[in-house]
């Protein structure tokens, strides 16, 4: 077993199996116990040449570009941090209570055997807590390389009316089992715009763990875009807390080759007259597989409530393969709730129309799936961020 890892937490935690709902389209071969053990004994150890650029190329970049927003880095098993402005940036150890830690993990080991196997390893992870205090805005850049790291957990507190703007990527190299925590508190009044990146090598395992809490009169808006992961099972939670709550998050899940992307989403209203909307887009080609699960839910108080759901891929082989599950669970009675799944192939009058125009059918279908991704991608507001991204779907 890799030294960083508590074999009494493997050996306990239940796997999940086709009983589970939350599990019902996933790759329960590949997130099993026997394949978690093998990835767990491979350690941490070289860093993909593929990944090492990533990483690389984004701090150049961001290096001569970035200049209003703070860093973090995590990589080289420790972390660097460069703060200008009032945000208040650090590890879990100078930033928070041990009360304050141990609610984190709390929600970690909430999720189920690799929450317990996340939380296992946070003696060992890059815990970083980014927190901006009433009524102050601010810009922060997180980029993780986990070659060194096994898991890496995120807080991020926006006090009341701060204006915050996250922008992560994530790298991770061949032959690992790697674990990613973010949990965000958003108070009354705040705004925070949370955009996120992920991409891996050949034969990794990302587990990505995502939950907000947005109080009264909050909003959370961000998009979550993954490409070139081999494997990945993300979840994410959106709990409306508060009367004018608002969150909206887009994830965009590009996969080729024998890629699974699995996704699992929540919006739990809790409270009256608040708002919430998930988009996901896949993209798919090849022998890859995207799966989706989105709840909605709406508790008996939560009144005037308006939530929808969208989960719409374009399928570009027909070996691909996506499964998607909208569920609604309302107790309320004054409510606009909708959802809609839908999947395509490319558009043949669109392609027809191009290649009247002088495109190749290789550029044209390139044009096709940018413009199929581009209202995820519209959703960062950092050009820089988003052409490092464009760069590499």
């Amino acid at each position: 077993m890799n030294p960083f890892f508590d074999s009494d937490i493997f050996e306990r935690a239940a796997f999940p199996d086709r009983k589970n709902q939350d599990w019902r389209f996933s790759d329960l071969k590949g997130w099993g116990a026997e394949n978690a053990r093998r990835l767990m004994s491979g350690g941490f150890n070289e860093v993909d040449s593929y990944v090492a650029s990533g990483t690389a190329e984004l701090l150049d970049a961001y290096g001569k570009c970035f200049e209003g927003f703070d860093r973090v880095l995590c990589a080289d098993a420790e972390m660097t941090y460069s703060v200008k402005g009032a945000l208040k940036i650090g590890d879990f150890k100078t930033m928070l209570s041990e009360r304050e830690e141990e609610d984190f993990l709390l929600v970690a080991r909430s999720r189920g055997a690799y929450g317990e196997m996340f939380a296992s390893l946070a003696s060992s992870s890059g815990n970083v807590s980014i927190e901006a205090p009433e009524g102050v805005s601010g810009k922060v850049l997180v980029i993780w390389d986990s070659s060194k790291y096994p898991a890496l957990g995120l807080r991020i507190k926006a006090g009341r009316n701060s204006n915050l703007e996250i922008c992560s990527a994530d790298f991770s190299p061949v032959g690992g089992l790697y674990f990613k925590e973010t949990m965000l508190d958003v108070s009354e009044g705040a705004r925070v715009e949370f955009s996120s990146f992920a991409q891996s090598a050949s034969d990794a395992r990302i587990f990505e763990m995502l939950s907000a809490d947005i109080a009264a009169n909050a909003s959370l808006n961000g998009a979550s875009v993954c490409s070139g992961c081999s494997s990945i099972r993300k979840e994410a939670a959106l709990n409306l807390l508060g009367v004018g709550a608002d969150a909206h998050m887009s994830f965009l899940q590009n996969a080729s080759g024998k890629d699974w992307h699995d996704l699992r989403t929540w919006q739990r209203h809790k409270s009256e007259g608040a708002s919430s909307r998930i988009d996901v887009k896949n993209i798919i080609d090849q022998s890859a597989r995207a799966s989706f699960i989105g709840e909605i839910l709406v508790g008996k108080a939560a009144q005037k409530t308006k939530a929808y759901q969208s989960c719409r891929t374009l399928q570009l082989s027909r070996c691909a393969r996506v499964d998607a599950s909208p569920i609604l669970e309302i107790e309320a009675n004054d409510v606009e709730c909708s959802h809609g799944c839908a999947v395509s192939g490319p558009n043949k009058d669109e392609l027809f129309y191009m290649a009247c125009r002088g495109l190749c059918d290789k550029a044209a279908r390139a044009l096709q799936v940018e413009g199929f991704a581009r209202s995820v991608l519209e959703k960062i507001s950092s050009a820089e961020f988003l052409n490092f991204i464009y760069g590499r779907l």
